[in-house]
């Protein structure tokens, strides 16, 4: 398996996990907002959505600094990838770019 292969696996892994929590979720909130709030109290839960918050934040900064420097064409989808279906998914997308056309010869290597 190449890096890039490895890459594109992980993206549609993270794809499939984003979407599975939502799909669980608006079925057993029936997409009800207010239950958020109840999961807002928890501690554990604010530890855990600003662990995700700040791994988002950082990606989109890392993705917005390296895709420029390196010539990486579509990284502005990686950064969409990452706010809406987060990190598990933005990252392994970027990092697939950044290798698909690295190989092609189109971005800048260091």
């Amino acid at each position: 398996m190449t890096l890039r292969s490895g890459y594109a696996v992980l993206f549609f892994v993270g794809l499939a996990c984003s979407v599975a929590a939502v799909v669980v979720w608006l079925m057993g909130t029936g997409g009800n907002l207010g239950a958020l709030r109840a999961y807002a109290t928890d501690g554990l839960v604010l530890f855990l959505l600003a662990n995700v918050g700040l791994g988002v934040v950082a990606t989109i900064l890392f993705i917005a600094t390296d895709g420029p420097k390196r010539r990486v064409p579509f990284c502005g989808w990686a950064i969409i990838v990452s706010l809406f279906l987060g990190v598990s998914a933005g990252l392994p997308l970027y990092l697939w770019l950044r290798e698909k056309y690295r190989v092609r010869g189109r971005v800048r290597s260091g």
